[in-house]
């Protein structure tokens, strides 16, 4: 990540960064008792939750396990000591040490600098009021959805359509909306939506990923054309927007992938190839930016893809917005399945 020093100041940067550590008993969290998540300072990543936090005297706050998954380690030999770092898996910052005389039955004592963490009080979301949310493929099904619910929460939301311009227009009206066409396998329709966001709003606060086609058939029956627009479309295209968006994304990314991005299933071949490479691409990003990413992954819909079989859109739109918001949380491998909150 090239500019960790604008996103972190002098003291995060040289603990997350450069490993070092904080003047004993200085740190802002040694103290904290309120209930809530201790999330990583660099890249947001929540890493400890408050129940695990005990008092050891050290003068750095202190916790006898971390969230599944949340943590990597690394022998530490500097100073001619022989210890274990505390790294977040996400941004692979350095947030301390663990050692093995813990008070708990874990054993285990986190002993974790203030600085590198930052705490979420329980039961604060994020606020989407006046948001700028812009989402690929929202003139219908899941897209138009979620910019309905983006739009009852006073957010600004972009729509963006391909080819159904007259529903983006309808919706865009009933949300007080800006519309534009976009061709995601498009270099020159990609960049020039971006040059238009820019130039109307400046930044985008949140990016949901969502454009998406589909081919029901067998792998040998499908034509090289109906391959090619699936992997361009669902995989090249939002891998390319993204890239060209990045710089204007202030606060999130959701990458739309799915159930057939972890399970592979027959007639839908190319189609999973590239639901598992959106997580794919979502889980590499996630260690290089310092702002949330995730793959909510959604089971079959009812849209027009899937001939309208399956859970209502409203509901997955639903999952989208309690990702967003923080209630809903990604797991270690930074994905929300769909099922789990149906």
């Amino acid at each position: 990540m090239s500019d960790w020093k604008t996103k972190l100041t002098k003291e995060q940067y040289h603990i997350l960064r450069e490993k070092g550590t904080e003047a004993h008993g200085t740190g802002k969290l040694l103290n904290e008792k309120r209930k809530g998540m201790f999330q990583c300072a660099g890249c947001g990543a929540q890493l400890f939750a408050s129940d695990t936090k005990f008092e050891s005297g050290t003068g750095w706050p202190s916790f006898d396990k971390a969230l599944l998954g949340a943590v990597e380690f690394e022998e530490d030999t500097a100073y001619g000591m022989k210890r274990i770092e505390v790294k977040c898996k996400q941004c692979k910052g350095h947030l301390g040490h663990v050692f093995d005389d813990g008070p708990t039955k874990t054993k285990k004592r986190f002993c974790i600098n203030s600085c590198a963490l930052e705490f979420k009080k329980k039961g604060i979301t994020m606020d989407l009021k006046d948001k700028i949310i812009l989402i690929t493929g929202s003139s219908i099904g899941i897209g138009a959805e979620t910019a309905k619910l983006c739009a009852n929460e006073g957010a600004q939301v972009i729509i963006t359509y391909f080819k159904d311009k007259t529903k983006a227009e309808e919706l865009g009206k009933e949300l007080n909306a800006s519309i534009f066409q976009l061709d995601i396998t498009n270099k020159k329709s990609r960049d020039h939506l971006i040059a238009e966001v820019k130039k109307k709003f400046k930044k985008i606060d949140i990016l949901i990923n969502n454009a998406g086609v589909i081919a029901w058939k067998n792998f040998k029956d499908q034509t090289e054309e109906e391959i090619t627009s699936q992997l361009r479309t669902n995989l090249e295209g939002l891998i390319l927007f993204t890239h060209a968006a990045l710089p204007s994304i202030k606060e999130m990314i959701v990458n739309i992938s799915g159930g057939a991005g972890k399970t592979a299933y027959d007639e839908l071949v190319p189609y999973c190839a590239t639901k598992f490479g959106v997580r794919a691409f979502t889980q590499g990003l996630a260690q290089e930016i310092n702002i949330p990413i995730v793959s909510v992954n959604p089971a079959m819909t009812a849209t027009r893809m899937t001939n309208f079989q399956g859970v209502a859109a409203v509901r997955v739109a639903e999952v989208i917005i309690k990702t967003i918001k923080g209630s809903i949380k990604p797991d270690a491998q930074r994905d929300v399945d769909v099922w789990e909150y149906m």
